[in-house]
């Protein structure tokens, strides 16, 4: 699902990966952070009808708005908590499959700028400490994170369901 897009997965300045390491227990960069000052939160479900991207068209399965802080601030310390994507272990054998993908999209308020979007995938066929989110700010591009580090530990998706209040239907 999420692809590898450089290294460490970020588009991101060679002095940067130099100077914290590749994945797996490096602390991430300040700016790849969704910011504190975030207070509306809109949670779109999407899948694609195929798994062959290209060819596929995006269904909008569901969109949840939370505009309570407390809850918008409790999703991105579930995010902001994420470390760096780092894979390691043998590449598993899945089938082919478009599994559903949560769009969270960050903002102070619904008509201002887009603070953070985030990407989250419920991927169950990933290596540990693969990537199953991707983080954009103002200034990180598509970092990616992992959420399956830390053993017995909710996935993001459980964390941004159980704080909104609402099953997103992942499956």
């Amino acid at each position: 699902m999420m692809r590898r897009l450089a290294a460490c997965g970020a588009v991101y300045a060679s002095a940067l990966i130099a100077a914290i390491g590749c994945g797996g227990g490096t602390k991430r960069p300040a700016d790849s952070l969704i910011p504190t000052g975030a207070r509306w939160l809109e949670a779109t479900v999407t899948q694609r009808s195929s798994p062959l991207g290209h060819r596929s068209k995006e269904h909008k399965l569901r969109t949840v708005v939370a505009t309570n802080p407390s809850v918008v601030q409790t999703v991105a310390q579930a995010v902001n908590a994420l470390p760096l994507a780092h894979p390691e272990g043998p590449v598993p054998s899945c089938p082919v499959y478009s599994p559903p993908v949560v769009h969270l999209a960050f903002r102070k308020t619904a008509s201002s700028a887009t603070l953070a979007q985030v990407v989250a995938a419920d991927e169950a066929c990933v290596r540990r400490g693969g990537a199953t989110v991707l983080i954009t700010t103002a200034r990180v591009n598509r970092l990616e994170l992992t959420d399956t580090l830390v053993p017995r530990r909710k996935s993001l998706i459980d964390l941004i369901e159980a704080a909104l209040g609402h099953r997103l239907g992942l499956g």
